[in-house]
Formats: C-alpha cells, sequence, structure tokens
C-alpha cells in the first residue's frame, strides 16, 4: 500500500453502475455510479465519488459502518427511522452513523464525495 498523498484527478478510478437491490427500492429505481478511487485495508476504509439519479431507497448500516459525504450537486433528503428527515444541499456535508436505519432520498440528480469506514 502506497504512503504517498493521492489527489484525485491524478488517479484512473475503477467505475462501477448500479442500482439499489429491488427489495430495498421506496421509490423509482435510480442509477447510481460510483467512482471508487482509494480503498485500505480490504476496502474498511474507501474514498470516492458517487453520483444518483431521483428516487429514495432503504439504507441499514451494521454498526460498525459509518459514511461522511459531502454534497457535490444536487439534493438529498436523509429520512431516518425515529420520523426525522435532515435535506442536504449542494456543498454541506452530513454522516450516517453506525447502525444508521432509514430513507435515502434523490430529490435532484446528486453526486458527493463520500469516506466510508467499516469496523468489524
Amino acid at each position: 500500500m502506497s504512503t504517498k498523498a493521492l489527489a484525485y484527478s491524478q488517479v484512473s478510478p475503477e467505475v462501477i453502475e448500479k442500482f439499489s437491490p429491488p427489495d430495498t427500492l421506496v421509490k423509482g429505481n435510480p442509477k447510481q455510479k460510483v467512482h471508487s478511487f482509494y480503498a485500505a485495508n480490504n476496502a474498511n476504509f474507501r474514498t470516492g465519488i458517487w453520483e444518483g439519479e431521483v428516487g429514495a431507497y432503504r439504507l441499514e448500516f451494521p454498526a460498525g459502518k459509518h459514511e461522511f459525504f459531502v454534497l457535490k450537486t444536487g439534493e438529498v433528503k436523509v429520512h431516518s427511522d425515529d420520523g426525522s428527515v435532515v435535506t442536504i444541499s449542494e456543498g454541506e456535508a452530513c454522516v450516517l452513523p453506525g447502525g444508521f436505519k432509514g430513507v435515502f432520498e434523490i430529490t435532484k440528480y446528486a453526486a458527493k464525495h463520500f469516506v466510508v469506514l467499516e469496523q468489524a
């Protein structure tokens, strides 16, 4: 594993296009694209850029999975199972903590820089 600084502009990311599993869909079937720029420790720590079309799907994170993201463009709403809703707009940051359960709703085509940490 390299210990050098990594500039996204100097990396050719692995790009995966995907859809959420059918049993998680809440609204529509948003096509998603993940640009994976960096993964370490067997992908327990990873970074990249995610893009998604309008729609909504259910998320359930295990206790050790945490995500931090900054929305580059668009708008998303994060509906927690406790009934709270957070709207994230372009330039804003959000944390989805370990154990998060709720719905990720893309209200305008969105792209985000993300960091995911998964601990045992």
